[in-house]
């Protein structure tokens, strides 16, 4: 059998669009690896969630994307809303909050909507969690199990979502799980419990550092 006619057997069998398929995966897995190791640098939660929005612009453009976080503290319910990847004013009644982590807390892995309409019947779901137009829910698992909510809204442009972005989204969110809490626990153990503002600690210890890096006699913080 010479070159040509190997090649013709390939094709047909589909071997070669496999080949593709698995080369674009391969391409996708070095993206993911990439983008999490830069996430997992960050100790701020609003500035992962900005990185997050930039990388997923590189993919596609979710109508709306909306992460409800339930800080260590237990403090109020916090809200984290994006249209078009642009951060918003809006919020959620946060017994939607409940309902979700309490069945991931059950069944972990992400969920269609169509599918939590089916388990919890359509009145569960109100006008306000309709109009994100909604297509995935993830769980957003940490130490002591489900902390927060991710609700993915269609896509803006172009049909569903297809199997590669499905999958970059499901890793990406697996490591801003880990990240947003180890932030969220950074944040509490430099801040006042009842006020909300840093620890007079934690002022000084930045205060020092200051002074010293103007001195020229400054050492990296140590982790």
């Amino acid at each position: 059998m010479d070159v040509l006619a190997q090649f013709n057997h390939l094709e047909k069998s589909g071997a070669l669009d496999a080949l593709a398929n698995l080369r674009k995966e391969n391409r996708e897995l070095d993206k993911i690896i990439v983008d999490a190791a830069l996430l997992v640098a960050y100790t701020n939660v609003d500035e992962m969630l900005d990185f997050i929005m930039e990388r997923l612009l590189d993919h596609f453009i979710p109508c709306n994307l909306v992460f409800l976080i339930q800080p260590p503290r237990g403090d109020k319910l916090r809200q984290y809303h994006f249209r078009n990847l642009k951060k918003v004013d809006e919020t959620l009644d946060p017994s939607y909050y409940d309902t979700l982590r309490n069945r991931f807390e059950r069944l972990p892995g992400r969920a269609l909507f169509g599918e939590l309409e089916e388990e919890f019947g359509q009145a569960a779901f109100g006008a306000d969690f309709r109009s994100l137009s909604p297509e995935i829910v993830y769980p957003m698992f940490g130490i002591g199990g489900v902390y927060g909510i991710a609700i993915l809204g269609k896509k803006v442009v172009g049909p569903a979502y297809t199997d590669l972005e499905e999958k970059y989204v499901d890793r990406m969110f697996r490591f801003l799980s880990v990240s947003m809490q180890n932030g969220l626990h950074y944040e509490s153990s430099i801040t006042d419990a009842k006020t909300g503002l840093f620890t007079t600690t934690t002022s000084f210890a930045g205060s020092t550092r200051r002074s010293r890096s103007r001195s020229g006699t400054a050492r990296a913080p140590a982790y």
